[in-house]
């Protein structure tokens, strides 16, 4: 799906978001798989956490 829109930051957070049920979130390290070795720079977000865009 990334290579469909070439985005220059992937961020993360859908994968834990609490209202999903426990058997339907990822862990980090789960998430960060998906996206080890991916041409495009990411960061890996959890619940409660921000990111400022300059």
């Amino acid at each position: 799906m990334a290579r469909g829109v070439n985005p220059k930051l992937i961020l993360t957070g859908h994968e834990n978001e609490m209202s999903h049920t426990v058997d339907h979130r990822e862990d980090y390290t789960q998430t960060y798989n998906h996206l080890f070795g991916s041409p495009y720079p990411f960061i890996v977000m959890s619940w409660g956490e921000g990111y400022s865009v300059p």
